[in-house]
C-alpha cells in the first residue's frame, strides 16, 4: 500500500502533521455544548474528549467498551479543565458496542436523562481489516469491518438526532464522521475498510440532505495517518507512514464544531489541510461544490 506523507489529496497550501496555533481548543469557550464520542476511550477519539475538555464544552459522553479505561479518560478530563482553568465538565461514562443498537439506545437514554440534548456528535469509533488483496481476506473479519464503520455508525446517527435539536434557530449542531484518505487511494488492499469509508463519506452526504434545513451540519473528516491501537497491527512498512498526531484531528474537530459551518456541510475534509486557508476558500469551495465524490462522465 503506498501512502504520501503529506497527505493524499492535499487542497491548502499548507500541511499539517501535528495540531498549531489557529486552532487551538483553550482559546474558544464552548460552555453550554454537550459532545457524544465514540470510540473514545483510545486514540483519536481519546484526543478528542481531552480537546472539547479544553475548549470548554459543559459536558462530554465517553462511550466504549472498556470500563477500566472509560475511568481513566475520565479522569484525564477532570485534570485538562483544571490544567486550562475551565469549568468542572460532567461527563457520562457509557458502555456502548455500536454492532449492538440495544447498547447505543441505553446509551442514548442515559444522555437524554443525564444532558436533555446532544450538540455535537463524533463518530470515531471503527475497525480495520488487514491489508490483504481481496482474494486473501477472511470474509467474516471483511463483514465485520463493514457492519462495524457503516452500520454501526448509522445506528449512533439515527439516535443522536433524536437529542439534537433540529430548530433552525438552535445553536451549531455538527456530526463529524471520521473517514479515510486511503478512499482516494488505488489500492485493493483493507480493501473493507476502504469501502466502509467510502461508504461513510457518502452517507455523509445523504444525511446533509435529510438535514439541509436544520442547524445540524454533517462532515467527514480524515483525521491524518495516525498510528493507534488499531493501525498498530498493519505491517512495519505501512507503520512508518502513520506520522500525524492525534491532537491533530481532535483539534481540528473542536475547531469545525465551534461555529456554525453550512459550507462544509456533507463535504470530505482533511485535518491535514490548514483550517485558516480553508476558510478563506470559502467562496470558492461553495460556488465549485468541492470536497465531494462526483463521477465525470
Amino acid at each position: 500500500m503506498e501512502l504520501r506523507r503529506s497527505g493524499y489529496g492535499q487542497l491548502t497550501p499548507t500541511t499539517h502533521h501535528d495540531t498549531y496555533p489557529y486552532i487551538d481548543p483553550s482559546q474558544y469557550n464552548m460552555t453550554g455544548r454537550v459532545i457524544f464520542i465514540s470510540g473514545a476511550t483510545k486514540g483519536i477519539g481519546r484526543a478528542a474528549a481531552l480537546s472539547f475538555a479544553k475548549a470548554g464544552v459543559s459536558g462530554i459522553v465517553i462511550a466504549g467498551r472498556s470500563v477500566d479505561l472509560l475511568h481513566t479518560l475520565e479522569a484525564e478530563i477532570i485534570m485538562t479543565c483544571k490544567h486550562y482553568k475551565r469549568p468542572a465538565v460532567k461527563v457520562l461514562r457509557a458502555m456502548i458496542d455500536i454492532c449492538d443498537s440495544l447498547t447505543i439506545e441505553s446509551a442514548m437514554a442515559k444522555t437524554r436523562e443525564v444532558f436533555g440534548h446532544i450538540d455535537i456528535l463524533v463518530n470515531s469509533a471503527a475497525t480495520v481489516d488487514q491489508p490483504v488483496p481481496i482474494s486473501a481476506s477472511n470474509s467474516g473479519d471483511w463483514s465485520f469491518t463493514l457492519d462495524t464503520n457503516v452500520t454501526g455508525t448509522y445506528h449512533l446517527i439515527k439516535a443522536a438526532l433524536l437529542l439534537m435539536n433540529q430548530d433552525s434557530n438552535a445553536p451549531p449542531q455538527m456530526i463529524i464522521n471520521l473517514v479515510s484518505a486511503i478512499i482516494n487511494m488505488p489500492t485493493s488492499r483493507s480493501s473493507a475498510y476502504t469501502i466502509s469509508k467510502l461508504a461513510l463519506l457518502r452517507m455523509t452526504e445523504m444525511f446533509q440532505t435529510d438535514l439541509e434545513d436544520t442547524p445540524v451540519c454533517v462532515v467527514g473528516l480524515h483525521p491524518g495517518f495516525v498510528l493507534t491501537d488499531a493501525t498498530k497491527e498493519l505491517s512495519e512498512d505501512i507503520q512508518a507512514y502513520l506520522i500525524d498526531s492525534p491532537m491533530l484531528a481532535a483539534d481540528t474537530m473542536v475547531w469545525l464544531a465551534r461555529d456554525r459551518r453550512p459550507w462544509l456541510n456533507g463535504r470530505y475534509i482533511s485535518c491535514n489541510w490548514d483550517m485558516g486557508e480553508l476558510q478563506k476558500m470559502k467562496e470558492e469551495i461553495v460556488a465549485q461544490d468541492k470536497m465531494k465524490f462526483k463521477m465525470l462522465l
